[in-house]
């Protein structure tokens, strides 16, 4: 009896060993090694079929896409996380946060209509604010975009983001600049 547990026992070693390695690779692959988020490969493929998107986020979410300028050239790793655990900390309990690239990041609303994407958004450009500027002087700056999608619209997902990370790489002094020229020239008109 002791020969055969003794065998028993050593193919259910293999077993645990095996079921431990494949654990450990598809962590892995799904998460951020710096910041324990999910990775990009999560998000193509939580993203990736209409019927996934159903099933998990329902027939309208939200995406809020949350880019970092100048954050390269700042600091380094440490804020990187640090803001990750502010995004994770300050996000609701059934949305999902992906680290998308070096300094984006995309959060999943689930059944989040823009109204409520708009407050999401503004709670985490709170959050995300008052973290920079406690850390120190730092010329980081968060752009933030909200979109409501229909999970008729899984196709158009990647051209979405692609779009609004161009627009968060426009140079802010322009927008700044244009924006109070319109307020001024409203103003005149007033006067």
């Amino acid at each position: 009896d002791l020969d055969l547990l003794n065998s028993i026992a050593e193919f259910a070693a293999i077993a645990i060993e095996r079921a431990y390695y494949n654990q450990a690779l598809t962590s892995l692959a799904t998460k951020d090694s710096l910041t324990g988020l999910k990775n990009r490969w999560s998000f193509d493929r939580a993203v990736g079929s209409r019927q996934e998107m159903l099933k998990n986020y329902g027939s309208v979410f939200s995406l809020m896409i949350i880019d970092f300028q100048g954050m390269r050239q700042a600091a380094g790793d440490d804020l990187v996380k640090s803001l990750a655990k502010v995004m994770a900390r300050t996000k609701r309990r059934e949305d999902e946060l992906f680290r998308y690239g070096e300094t984006t990041f995309i959060l999943i609303l689930p059944q989040t209509y823009a109204e409520g994407a708009l407050r999401a958004k503004n709670r985490m450009s709170t959050q995300l604010s008052l973290a920079i500027s406690e850390s120190g002087n730092l010329p980081v700056k968060s752009n933030i975009f909200t979109h409501t999608v229909s999970s008729d619209e899984t196709g158009q997902l990647k051209q979405m983001i692609k779009d609004s990370l161009t627009r968060s790489l426009e140079p802010v002094e322009e927008e700044t600049v244009s924006d109070f020229e319109y307020s001024l020239q409203e103003l005149v008109e007033k006067e």
